[in-house]
């Protein structure tokens, strides 16, 4: 403003001093610029550094608040995830929940009131062996995807220089070398020309989400049958007067509800059938 201030009685003929004006003019305008920019990244950086504080300090290290699972999709199976798992150990809280929520996951203890009901400990492990099914099975599933992806690159590739389509070839060579650097499937389709290439890579992509939509529906049926199971149990303790074991039990359900290992599932389940209705509502248009 006072730039413009001055401009305002600057001779139009003293051509040095208005072009250093708007020059100085520029420079502020590239200042705000850059200030928006750094503070967007201090906030961010912020955010995720917070993350480890926040879980000390609630003395809770094995729960998440609902507040960083986006932290949680974001470092899932990113290359900040070593970085992060360092950082959280500085703190003594495991990070493997935000980095991947499928993995071992840590020790809850049980109430000693539980620890001795038959019933509370057939529901409890039936639970945890199936959820280890469902997350073990994901993983191989999951891990088998880009070796296979790149052996059939590697069969395309070799097709297309049989061929003599040169374009062709370059363009599976760049996804090619993309998956033997990165070592994992893209997460959206790449825009491409070849169309056996496109089809390949939506093939990929349609099974990883296909697996990704099973294990989270697998995840929120059984925590979900889980919860039945206990409150069918919390009914029947609480008609014996057996209190203290019917407040256990409580304590044991609200943990799993609001476990973020269910609550991330479920969020991603969610998400994925509205995804679903939606294109289901415009093909039906």
């Amino acid at each position: 403003r006072h730039s413009e201030n001055i401009l305002k009685h600057v001779s139009s003929d003293d051509q040095s001093a208005v072009n250093m004006l708007r020059s100085a003019k520029r420079h502020i305008s590239k200042a705000k610029l850059y200030g928006a920019l750094i503070g967007s990244a201090c906030a961010l950086l912020l955010y995720l550094a917070s993350f480890a504080p926040a879980m000390k300090i609630r003395e809770a290290p094995d729960k998440i608040p609902l507040f960083y699972i986006p932290a949680s999709s974001m470092h899932k199976s990113g290359p900040l995830s070593p970085l992060m798992n360092a950082y959280a150990s500085l703190w003594s809280v495991s990070a493997t929940l935000l980095t991947d929520p499928g993995a071992s996951r840590p020790a809850v203890e049980i109430p000693i009131d539980l620890t001795k009901l038959q019933k509370f400990a057939e529901v409890r492990s039936r639970y945890l062996q199936s959820i280890e099914t469902i997350t073990s099975n994901h993983a191989a599933k999951t891990n088998s995807m880009p070796p296979d992806y790149i052996k059939e690159l590697t069969r395309l590739l070799a097709h297309a220089q049989e061929a003599g389509d040169y374009d062709g070839w370059v363009e599976i060579n760049a996804e090619l070398e993309e998956m033997k650097d990165s070592g994992s499937l893209p997460t959206q389709p790449n825009k491409l020309t070849n169309p056996e290439l496109s089809s390949l890579q939506a093939k990929y992509l349609s099974l990883k989400d296909t697996l990704d939509f099973d294990r989270n529906k697998g995840i929120s049926n059984r925590s979900d049958e889980y919860v039945r199971n206990l409150t069918d149990l919390q009914k029947k303790l609480t008609k014996a007067a057996a209190m203290d074991q019917a407040a256990a039990v409580s304590i044991e359900i609200n943990r799993v509800k609001e476990d973020p290992f269910v609550t991330q599932a479920k969020m991603e389940l969610t998400a994925r059938q509205m995804e679903k209705a939606a294109a289901e509502a415009n093909r039906g248009k």
